[in-house]
């Protein structure tokens, strides 16, 4: 331990930092005795020590905050009792990415357990299924994203200004502190020699929660920080609520010179800041992004990344430079950074994970689950490749760098990679014109993941996509796709196309197919999955029923070849999650196939109406507001079936569906062209607005007339 020793007695309030702060200088240069000496102001600007050991003059600042200090008494122990039941609920590790909560800087909580589990049980709701903002103890929180890495929920505040950004905030407190800093540090002392200048920044700033807001704080001043050139280095002192100590070095002269002068040596203490710093310097500009890349090509030329910087987080946004040079058309720089990367460590094979389970990507794949984000330094590294991929002269290179992710164990890094796989697939035209043979090589490459790992839906569903690009299939090929890609939902426009659209396309000139093709065998699949009662094909189902109407949304002249599917998806039993598709293609195509419309639009309510025999599954039936344009059609073309449909619209509307405008709906009898036909109706609509009349009291008039 370092004996520190006051050479000039006199309390000083400084002292409190200035004593842990030596005592960790003492071990870190293993120093038996440290002495230090009060500085004396005497009204002029001076720093508060000088260090004769280590011939350092040392100025301690305090961040502080008083008012959110003040305020964040009270909201951090509302807080810290919200987390604590965020972290004991079991929907934490659903959590993907890191998220910003902002509350207000003050507001009240009731005082029961049971309240606080509750709330938490409505943030991670919240959170997991993407919502913004979320209302706690009658007070609006915002939800905010921060990052794709880890699952962890943190607390801001914000004021009447907006959102707390706590870098923001620290830069106020501090951008003063350090203009001072350098002026009081330009002091030489008499008869003393000065080898170092030290700023010591003392955290009293309560809501200061990631070193990573220091660092950024300190960007915003980076060009002040150039013209300071009384400070050596910058260090930050955190005490923590046992008491302990500790002591981060923030900031060199030599390193922000060297830097900035795109002169950086390679150093332990210069990569050790370039760690820290790589984050907040690449948010800058361009420029900074430019020189950080310099800044690497010195600490790399002949070590790895995970060599020289041992923190994942600083290594995934190294990667993401590639992305930035492939947009600035530094190819071969971006290939130099893929280079460096692409065999970094992160993530670890499968069976050397040690980490906290719920970021096991890979065994969450293996669970049949679907981690929905970008993580890991090489996952991150596969959208550079991708980037690379959309370019014609690199989509080869790009190509090598996704077989060498392929290679790697782990599934999540498998998954990634097939992001630049779909980029490739969906210009494999090129890699079939610069090189046949990789081009076989592409697709074996693909068929065998098929093969392979179609089995995880996490990576079915991105086969699908490579899938989209592939038209040109012979009938075992296409059948091979539909079959290992059926669990995924995804996979619904395979289906259809194989089944449907394949038999017109790539034909030579005499008509005949340039691959044999026999649409049959695919057709019976799209019929086993429309017409299948297994529950685990009704999210695909509902998929090519949406897919049937967006065909003919935006092309109703597939209607010929798409009615017959159609009518074998009306024939069968309701399911919310497809018939919502069916009644739209109803509503958009009955004006020009009324007849067949009207078929479909009666079996489709008979349907629902076998289905919806109590309030509560009638609740749950939704039909949209065009009902009146239906009946208005059905009412001009097929009258007779007028009152038997409506009489089963109000028969769910008095269970509790929507069904549409109630006025709309028995307006309809106007459109009616027999005379007699109509005055029926009439009459019988007005007895049912009566019954619902006595049901709801507000419903909006309709007019007799």
């Amino acid at each position: 331990m370092t004996e520190i020793i006051k050479v000039k007695k006199g309390p000083k309030r400084e002292d409190t930092a200035i004593l842990p702060f030596l005592d960790f200088i003492g071990r870190k240069y293993i120093r038996k005795q440290i002495r230090f000496a009060t500085i004396s102001e005497e009204n002029v600007k001076r720093p508060d020590y000088y260090v004769p050991e280590l011939k350092w003059l040392i100025e301690v600042k305090e961040i502080h905050d008083i008012e959110s200090n003040r305020q964040s008494a009270q909201w951090g122990k509302i807080v810290n009792k919200l987390k604590k039941a965020i972290n004991n609920n079991p929907k934490i590790n659903k959590v993907r990415g890191l998220y910003l909560l902002n509350t207000p800087p003050i507001f009240k909580s009731p005082t029961e357990s049971k309240r606080f589990e509750e709330a938490a049980e409505d943030i991670l709701e919240a959170v997991i299924s993407g919502q913004e903002s979320i209302s706690v103890f009658s007070r609006e929180f915002e939800i905010k994203k921060v990052s794709n890495e880890g699952g962890t929920i943190v607390f801001g505040s914000h004021g009447p200004g907006g959102s707390f950004d706590a870098a923001q905030t620290i830069h106020e407190n501090i951008h003063e502190k350090l203009r001072a800093a350098n002026i009081q540090l330009s002091y030489r002392p008499p008869k003393k020699i000065v080898k170092k200048r030290i700023l010591l920044l003392v955290n009293k700033y309560l809501l200061l929660w990631r070193i990573d807001e220091v660092f950024r704080a300190l960007r915003y001043a980076y060009d002040e920080l150039l013209t300071y050139q009384n400070i050596d280095e910058i260090w930050l002192q955190i005490e923590n609520k046992e008491g302990k100590f500790t002591h981060e070095r923030l900031l060199t002269r030599q390193f922000i010179e060297q830097y900035n002068s795109k002169k950086l040596i390679d150093n332990p203490t210069n990569a050790n800041l370039l760690q820290k710093w790589f984050s907040s310097l690449g948010k800058i500009s361009d420029e900074h992004k430019n020189k950080l890349f310099l800044a690497l090509k010195t600490f790399l030329k002949t070590k790895k990344p995970y060599q020289v910087f041992d923190d994942e987080s600083v290594r995934i946004e190294m990667t993401r430079l590639g992305e930035w040079l492939v947009e600035q058309e530094r190819f071969d720089d971006a290939i130099w950074l893929i280079d460096k990367f692409i065999d970094d460590p992160d993530p670890e094979d499968p069976e050397k994970y040690k980490g906290d389970p719920k970021f096991n990507y890979h065994q969450e794949i293996v669970d049949g689950g679907d981690p929905n984000i970008i993580a890991t330094v090489r996952g991150h590294l596969a959208w550079s490749i991708q980037k690379l991929a959309a370019r014609k002269n690199y989509i080869l290179k790009a190509f090598e760098y996704t077989k060498q992710l392929l290679r790697y164990k782990n599934l999540y890094i498998k998954l990634q990679a097939l992001i630049p796989l779909v980029e490739i697939a969906s210009r494999r035209k090129w890699v079939e014109e610069q090189n046949p043979k990789t081009y076989q090589e592409f697709r074996t490459v693909v068929f065998d993941l098929l093969r392979n790992y179609s089995k995880y839906p996490a990576i079915a569903k991105w086969l699908t996509h490579v899938f989209y690009y592939f038209k040109d299939l012979d009938t075992n090929e296409a059948l091979a796709v539909v079959d290992n890609l059926k669990d995924s939902d995804e996979s619904a426009p395979l289906f259809i196309y194989f089944a449907i659209f394949r038999k017109k396309h790539y034909k030579n000139p005499d008509g005949t197919d340039k691959k044999e093709f026999k649409p049959e065998p695919l057709k019976r699949r799209l019929e086993k999955i429309i017409t299948s009662k297994r529950k685990k094909y009704v999210n695909l189902q509902g998929s090519i029923a949406w897919n049937f109407w967006k065909l003919l949304n935006e092309n109703p002249d597939e209607f010929g070849n798409l009615k017959d599917w159609v009518d074998l998806f009306v024939r069968q039993p309701y399911h919310k999650r497809i018939h919502g598709s069916l009644f739209r293609i109803v509503e958009d195509q009955i004006e020009k196939w009324p007849d067949v419309c009207i078929v479909w639009f009666e079996t489709l309510l008979r349907n629902v109406n076998k289905e919806t025999n109590t309030k509560e599954k009638a609740r749950d039936f939704w039909l949209t507001t065009k009902t009146g344009k239906v009946l208005r059609e059905i009412a001009k073309h097929k009258p007779e079936k007028l009152e038997i449909l409506v009489k089963k619209l109000v028969r769910l509307w008095k269970l509790g569906s929507f069904v549409g405008s109630p006025k709309e709906i028995l307006e309809t009898y106007k459109v009616v062209r027999d005379l007699e036909t109509k005055k029926r109706i009439k009459k019988q609509f007005k007895l049912w607005y009566g019954e619902m009349k006595e049901i709801n009291q507000k419903l909006e008039p309709v007019s007799w007339e």
